[in-house]
């Protein structure tokens, strides 16, 4: 038994698995007008930034509240005892 742990017998490692599906039925390509490049009209230019500068501008924003909400309960249902930097 510690013979064939140690000197397991040729599984073929050398093959090429055979394709299942082409990338781009797997993965769609994402359609250029649907990016949202810099010059597309749906952009409004008064949005508020995703990334708040500071913590404090963080705390005024619904959308980071409810996520730092949702880290908060991963933490207690993980039972992570202490916070490290």
């Amino acid at each position: 038994m510690l013979d064939e742990l140690l000197n397991p017998p040729p599984t073929g490692v050398n093959q090429v698995p055979e394709d299942i599906a082409p990338i781009v039925e797997v993965i769609p390509p994402v359609n250029a007008d649907l990016t949202g490049s810099p010059s597309s009209p749906m952009i409004e230019q008064d949005a508020p930034s995703p990334n708040p500068k500071t913590y404090k501008e963080a705390l005024t924003q619904s959308c980071w509240i409810e996520a730092m909400q949702e880290e908060l309960h991963e933490f207690e249902r993980l039972k992570v005892r202490e916070l490290v930097p």
